[in-house]
Order: structure tokens, then sequence, then C-alpha cells
């Protein structure tokens, strides 16, 4: 599961995630790809921005301030088991300058989606919350590319699609114990893609991508953006300047990084970076902190 978390609770959700996979290549080229996973993992995240996720929408919607207010979060896990697993195939090859995969997978969202919410109001506001959420199933047909185009010398093309099928999920807003609203969190088959050229001549490289959605985006919050990384390698390929950006096409909001790396012996790498954002701050990636990163990796 996907964590930016390395504590020692996230370790704990984090491994093992037994399953298994099986490849049968019945030609030369193509393959036949089944995956079987009897238990179930989600992502690990922090109870403060699990409490975040789940309380931001209902500030915007509601008019309501949470700041002090206690938050409970109850979480309903799938029944995922031996004869009810995740489970999923793929078929890939190539066609033409292509490598393809044609894949369905039928499982689970790793994050939770409240369904209930209940909020305690007192005379000075939140006082409690109460919320029950759960991983909805999701079923998704997926289509992978990868590969050149005659006479264009340095470029490759790749791709990732995603129609994915969504169970019906739906949050119900209580205050005080009486209904107020009933929200559609997940009604409708939604796309999620990367589209992406490279480019690379000598030292220089060079990728655009088309991205819609992002990791955290699910349903009617799917949303396009731009996304370049470019650097540059000395000819002793010990220094490396860099520049990389996001652009929100929703809103124009942007994040850059520009830096440079610096590798003095085979196994170091030193790299140093500057990070700003531009945009509204209720924008999507105009709320991201400006800041100056200073790394240093060993390899063993």
């Amino acid at each position: 599961p996907f964590s930016l978390s390395a504590d020692a609770e996230s370790f704990q959700d984090k491994i093992p995630v037994p399953a298994l996979d099986a490849e049968w290549y019945f030609s030369d080229t193509w393959s036949l790809e089944l995956f079987y996973q009897p238990s179930f993992v989600s992502n690990f995240i922090p109870s403060f921005v699990k409490e975040s996720m789940f309380l931001s929408p209902l500030s915007a919607s509601l008019g309501l301030d949470f700041g002090e207010a206690v938050v409970h979060v109850e979480e309903d896990m799938p029944s995922v088991g031996f004869f009810s697993p995740i489970w999923a195939v793929r078929a890939r090859g190539p066609v033409g300058n292509f490598d393809l995969a044609l894949s369905f997978q039928s499982g689970y969202y790793l994050s939770p989606f409240p369904y209930e919410t209940s909020i305690t109001l007192g005379e000075e506001g939140v006082r409690e919350v109460e919320i029950l959420a759960g991983y909805p199933r999701r079923s998704v047909v997926g289509l992978e590319f990868q590969g050149t185009i005659e006479g264009l010398e340095g470029v490759t093309v790749r791709g990732d699609l995603a129609l994915i099928f969504p169970e019906q999920w739906t949050q119900s807003i209580f205050i005080n114990g009486n209904p107020v609203s009933t929200v559609s969190v997940l009604d409708e088959p939604y796309w999620k893609a990367s589209l992406g050229i490279d480019y690379t001549h000598g030292n220089f490289y060079v990728n655009l991508n088309y991205l819609l959605g992002n990791p955290w985006e699910e349903g009617r919050n799917v949303s396009p953006y731009l996304y370049l990384v470019t650097n540059w390698k000395s000819e002793d390929e010990k220094w490396k300047p860099f520049w990389n950006s996001i652009l929100s096409l929703h809103d124009q909001s942007m994040v850059n990084i520009v830096g440079v790396e610096y590798k003095p012996k085979e196994n170091w790498t030193t790299s140093l970076s500057y990070t700003f954002s531009s945009g509204a701050p209720d924008s999507i990636l105009g709320s991201f902190s400006d800041g100056v990163f200073f790394e240093v990796k060993y390899s063993f």
C-alpha cells in the first residue's frame, strides 16, 4: 500500500501483503497474467490526514468550523478471503512499434470513504463528530502502451488509461441526530489516465505528461494536470540540473521544483532544490508551501 510515512505504524500496516501472481506465455511474444490476493490491506493514512480528508468537504458545504471538535472514525473492512479474493487478469504483447497490455481488476479502493457522519453541536460550535467509513468495491478496465514513432528519433510515447466502475456510495449527514442531507460520493464510471512523451537528445531529457486525476482524486473530484520533468547531465555524469513542474488545468495553480543533483562518488548522491507554488489559497496546488530542500543518499 502507498505510504509516505516510515514510522512503525505504517510498516506494521504495509508488510506483508500475501498474493499469488502467475504468467503464461501462450506465444513467443504474448502472455496472460493472473493475479490473486486473498486478503485486503489498505493504504496507511495518518489519523490527522484522514480526519482532514473527511472534514474539509463538510466544512465547505455546511459552513462549520471543526477546529476544536473531537473526531471519532470507525472503518468497515471489506470481506476479502480465500473464496472472495481481489483478482486481476492481464494480456500483454507487442503490436508494431508498441508494447500493449489490456487488463481487468476486481477489487476495492485502498483509501476509505465516509458513508455516515453524525455531528453534535453545542453552544460554542461543533463538539463531536462520529464518522463511519468503508472501502467501496471497484472494477477497473485498463490499457497500457509504450513505444516509438518512426521518424522521431529519441521520442518515446507511453500511456496508462483506466475506466473505473465504482460501487454506488453515498454519505448521510446528521446534525444533533437529525438528517440534514445525503451526498453522492461515487455514483458513475469515470476515467483516470496518464499520457506522456519522452524525448532524449544526448544528455538532455524531457518528459511531458497529461494526467487525468492524481493519486488522491476519485470520482467527481478527478481533474486534469500537465506534468513536466526535464534535466541535463554533465559529460562526467556527476552534475544534473533539473526542473520539475505540475500545472492544474482546473484552476491554473502550479508547483515548481528547480534544483541540481551532484554525484561525488558512485554510491553517493546529493541534491539541493527549491520548491515554490502559485495560485489562490483554496486552489488545488496553491496551498503547497515554498521551501529549500537538501538531500544526501547512499546506495549499497
